[in-house]
């Protein structure tokens, strides 16, 4: 009986992928059609089978290389500990936990180095000094 069981659910489990594999294609190429793209079907059927492998894909590409790379160099958070981070905010809130988790992260961080090491260590961010200093000049 196990057997048929986890045959229905995979069965189920490549109706489902089948269909998200449909809708994103079909979206991708008529959008891209539409915007008037050359290649739009066949930018569509890539869709279609990336959709397949999402992990393996594009998304593993923004997800694991270029997001925390970009983020290294934009808030100075590094990239080990922003997939821990992102990953444990995860766990614990789910995609709301996701989708805060790198703003999130850069306050921490921002506050961190604010509240422990220039005010506890008495060491300056000069960098960051600046920012705030033109800043506060904008604004008056």
């Amino acid at each position: 009986m196990a057997w048929v069981r986890l045959g229905v659910v995979l069965r189920h489990w490549v109706g489902g992928i089948f269909t998200e594999m449909v809708i994103m294609g079909v979206l991708t190429g008529l959008g891209l059609w539409l915007a008037g793209i050359e290649g739009a079907l066949t930018l569509g059927l890539l869709t279609f089978f990336a959709t397949f492998i999402p992990y393996l894909g594009v998304h593993i590409v923004e997800g694991y290389i270029a997001s925390p790379l970009i983020m290294r160099r934009a808030v100075k958070l590094r990239p080990g500990v922003l997939l821990f981070w992102q990953a444990l905010m995860g766990v614990l809130f789910g995609v709301v936990g996701i989708i805060v988790a790198t703003p999130l992260l850069a306050c921490l961080d921002e506050l961190l180095d604010y509240l422990y090491i220039e005010r506890t260590l008495k060491k300056t961010n000069q960098a960051i000094d600046r920012k705030v200093g033109e800043q506060k000049g904008a604004a008056a």
